[in-house]
């Protein structure tokens, strides 16, 4: 199935002119209703334009804010995924694009590949600034501290690249191998950072428990520590 995916990231000048276009041909709504908008004139397209690619699949186009993702592919027993984001030009993008906790079994187990449409306004003009279109990995950020991918710290929601980055063609995780151990860097450390703050209020009874079992962790040293 490595043709699908090779013929969608093809597709990235026809989708990106296409969107533009048809978003550019209506008035902006305002406020919290622009992305509802964005959502159904790029799942139109997206539709249009993948059925004509792979007559034999079912494409769908989700009807709901919450639902995952917004354009589905499934040929056979194969899924891909497109999901659609808009965000204002005024402020780095902060939408939410996984947890971490759980994104290799909703995500890497379940899509042979996933992308993000984002289209990016200008909030106070009314107006479209630009379209984005890529493998969904290639819009998440980078985080020094942990060689990992950008998450919020109270919820552990991934989160995409500043806005320099997009303009820039900056992409931090090349291949999906590379993102997933940024996946998995960040969840480590969010767990880390979990157990920093709860162990303040454990008893010393519990505090001397798990003293034992960190004690009882194996360690096998990488190649760079020995």
């Amino acid at each position: 199935m490595d043709f699908v995916v090779q013929t969608i990231n093809d597709l990235h000048d026809e989708i990106v002119a296409t969107i533009t276009a048809s978003v550019e041909a209506v008035e902006l709504a305002t406020g919290s209703f622009i992305w509802k908008q964005v959502q159904d004139i790029a799942g139109e397209d997206l539709h249009r334009i993948l059925q004509r690619e792979f007559p034999r699949a079912e494409i769908i186009v989700a009807t709901s804010k919450s639902s995952y993702p917004d354009v589905k592919l499934i040929l056979n027993e194969m899924q891909c995924a497109i999901d659609i984001k808009s965000a204002k030009i005024q402020r780095s993008p902060s939408y939410d694009m996984g947890r971490l906790e759980n994104y290799e079994e909703d995500h890497f187990c379940v899509y042979l590949e996933e992308w993000e449409l984002l289209v990016q306004y200008d909030e106070e003009a009314g107006r479209l600034t630009r379209v984005f279109f890529a493998p969904v990995r290639e819009f998440v950020g980078y985080s020094p501290r942990c060689d990992g991918v950008t998450f919020r710290l109270y919820d552990g929601q991934i989160r995409p690249k500043i806005w320099s980055d997009f303009i820039n063609e900056v992409v931090y995780w090349p291949s999906p191998e590379r993102f997933i151990e940024g996946v998995r860097n960040s969840l480590n450390y969010s767990q880390m950072l979990g157990m920093r703050s709860a162990i303040p209020n454990l008893t010393p009874a519990q505090k001397a428990e798990l003293r034992l079992l960190l004690d009882a962790v194996e360690f096998e040293p990488d190649e760079e520590d020995l």
